[in-house]
Order: C-alpha cells, then structure tokens, then sequence
C-alpha cells in the first residue's frame, strides 16, 4: 500500500496541494504546475507581489498596495498619481 501511495503522489505532484494563497496546481508526471491568483508569483505562488515595493509615491506621500496597482496617499500641498505635483500657486 505505502508503495502505491509513494507511486500515485509521484505521478500526481498536486496531491501535497503545493499551490499556495490560492492557486490552482495543474499536475505533469513528475511534476506540477501552479497558476496564481492575482497578486502573487512564484513556483508555487509564495510571493505576494508588492506594487510599493520600489517607493512610487514622492513628497512623503504613503503607499497602499492591493493586488494588481497602488495609490498614493499625499501629504497635503501634493497630488497627482505619484504625490509628484504641488499646488498651483493662486495667480494675482
């Protein structure tokens, strides 16, 4: 029994359910394939994909991450998708 247990898990790689945060394992012989759910990356979708990762918001504005974007919130006086534009200054 225990060598056919050892045999099938060899030959269906999804039976450990590898596929983490949801992904969805598509077994080969052997081996197995995993697709992610948005937001996550990886052999096995152990990565949460962190859009902030690279500091996109200037002027001291804070990064919100979600799946797929970020935004910005901005300190006041700034705007703009990046917090990268003041204000217009009112015109005398």
């Amino acid at each position: 029994w225990e060598f056919l247990r050892s045999y099938t898990a060899m030959k269906n790689g999804c039976l450990s359910s590898p596929c983490w945060n949801g992904g969805t394992c598509y077994a080969d012989v052997g081996e197995y394939n995993c697709t992610c759910r948005t937001g996550y990356s990886g052999w096995s979708c152990e990565i949460e994909n962190d859009n902030c990762a690279s500091n996109p918001c200037e002027n001291g504005g804070w990064c919100q991450n979600s799946a797929t974007q970020y935004k910005c919130s901005c300190e006041t006086g700034y705007h703009g998708l990046n917090c990268e534009l003041g204000k217009v200054p009112p015109i005398l």
